[in-house]
C-alpha cells in the first residue's frame, strides 16, 4: 500500500494501480485500496466507468470505512463539495474533503481554488493521516511547478519560487511537529480499547487526547457514551446535545450520539421530553435503520418486528438491541434491559461503542440487582 501511495503521489497512475490492484486481490476487504483506485479513475478520466465505484457507495455507518462512501458520493456527484467540506467530523476528514475538492477543482479548470483546498487539506493533517498530507501535499507542489512553468525569469517569479518554497518547508516542519504529537498520544487511544481500562479511566484518557484532538466528533460521542457508562447522565445529556448543535453529515458517530439523547432523557424519568427528542430525531434522519429503531422505541408492539428486519446483521443487532436495552432501564424493567444488552453483545461487534456500552451496562445492572 505504501508503495502504491508513493507512485500515486508521483502520478505514476498505472504502476499505482498495479500495487492496489494487487492488495486488494490480496483483502477484498481493503476499502482503502478500492478508494485509492477509484480516485485514479477520476484523476485519468475514467471514474464513469469505474468498476469501484458501486462498491464504494456501499459502505455506510455500518462499516468503520463508511467514510470512503462519503468521498465516493461527491465524486459521484451525489453530494455537493461545497457543502462537504463544512461537514467533517474530525480534521482528518475535513482534510480528506478539501483534497477531493481541489481534485474536482483541478478538473474543472480552476487551480487557483484548487490550490487552496490543497493548502486547507494541509492545515486540516494531523499526524495520524500521513496518506492525506503526501497525497495534498504532492498535488499543491505540482500546481506550484505548473505556475512556475508558465512565468517568465523575473523578479515576481523568483519570489513565487520563494514563497511556495517557504510554505512547503513550513507544512512538512508542521507535519513533524504534529507526527511527535500523535505518537504521544498513541499508548493513550490503545488504553481506550483495553478490557482492563474502566470507563471512568478510559473517560479521563479521553480528556487528555481531546485536549490534543479538540475538533473530532468521535471523542464527543464516545465521551458520552463513557459518562453514560458510569451514569452520569446529565453530563453524558449536556454532550449529545453539544453534539447536535454543529452542523455535520449522518455519520456513525452522529447517528448513535443523536439517538442517544432520547434514550438518556428516558432514563432519568423525563418520557414525555424522550418522545419529543425521538420524533425530531426520526424526522431528522434519513437512515432507515436508525429510523426503525426510532419507530420501535416510540411503539413497543414493534419490537418482534425490529428484529425480524435486524436479522442477523451485526450492526443492525449491536445498535438496535443496545438503544431497546437503554430504554427499558427508563421503564424500570431491568430484566428486559439485560436481556437486549446481552443480545447486543452476541452481534460480536465490539469495534463500536455500543458494545463497551452493553457489557459495562449488564455489570452495573448486576450490581444493582445481585443476578
Amino acid at each position: 500500500m505504501a508503495a502504491g501511495l508513493m507512485h500515486y503521489c508521483r502520478n505514476d497512475f498505472d504502476q499505482a494501480k498495479s500495487l492496489f490492484t494487487r492488495a486488494l486481490s490480496m483483502h477484498k476487504g481493503n476499502d482503502q485500496a478500492r478508494m485509492m483506485l477509484y480516485l485514479i479513475d477520476f484523476i485519468t478520466d475514467k471514474a464513469e466507468k469505474s468498476s469501484y465505484q458501486k462498491a464504494l457507495m456501499t459502505l455506510d455507518w455500518r462499516s468503520p470505512a463508511e467514510f470512503f462512501g462519503y468521498l465516493a458520493k461527491i465524486i459521484g456527484g451525489q453530494i455537493d463539495i461545497n457543502t462537504a467540506v463544512t461537514l467533517g467530523d474530525t480534521d482528518q476528514e475535513t482534510s480528506l474533503l478539501h483534497y477531493i475538492a481541489g481534485l474536482i477543482e483541478i478538473k474543472q479548470g480552476h487551480r487557483a481554488l484548487a490550490k487552496s483546498h490543497f493548502r486547507k487539506a494541509l492545515s486540516k493533517t494531523t499526524g495520524a493521516d500521513r496518506w492525506s498530507y503526501l497525497m495534498a501535499m504532492a498535488r499543491l507542489e505540482d500546481l506550484f511547478k505548473a505556475q512556475l512553468e508558465t512565468m517568465p525569469e523575473s523578479p515576481e517569479k523568483t519570489a513565487y519560487r520563494s514563497e511556495a518554497a517557504a510554505f512547503s518547508q513550513s507544512i512538512r516542519n508542521n507535519w513533524i511537529v504534529k507526527a511527535k504529537s500523535q505518537k504521544d498520544l498513541a499508548p493513550l487511544q490503545t488504553k481506550l480499547i483495553q478490557d482492563s481500562v474502566s470507563s471512568s479511566e478510559k473517560q479521563a484518557i479521553l480528556g487528555k487526547i481531546r485536549e490534543t484532538d479538540k475538533n473530532n466528533v468521535n471523542w464527543l460521542v464516545q465521551s458520552a457514551y463513557y459518562n453514560a457508562m458510569d451514569e452520569k447522565w446529565e453530563q453524558a445529556l449536556a454532550q449529545t446535545r453539544q453534539l447536535l448543535k454543529s452542523p455535520g453529515r449522518e455519520s456513525a458517530s452522529r447517528l448513535a450520539g443523536g439517538l442517544l439523547e432520547p434514550l438518556i432523557l428516558n432514563r432519568l424519568g423525563r418520557a414525555d421530553e424522550a418522545k419529543t427528542s425521538l420524533e425530531t430525531f426520526q424526522n431528522r434522519i434519513e437512515d432507515p435503520w436508525y429510523r426503525e429503531i426510532s419507530a420501535c422505541l416510540l411503539d413497543l408492539t414493534k419490537e418482534t418486528s425490529l428484529a425480524e428486519k435486524a436479522g442477523q446483521q451485526p450492526a443492525y443487532l449491536l445498535t438496535g438491541h443496545t438503544a431497546l436495552g437503554l430504554w427499558m432501564e427508563g421503564k424500570n424493567d431491568t430484566k428486559q434491559a439485560l436481556r437486549h444488552y446481552k443480545e447486543a453483545l452476541g452481534s460480536y461487534r465490539d469495534d463500536r461503542m455500543e458494545y463497551q456500552f452493553a457489557g459495562e451496562r449488564i455489570k452495573k445492572l448486576q450490581e444493582t440487582t445481585g443476578h
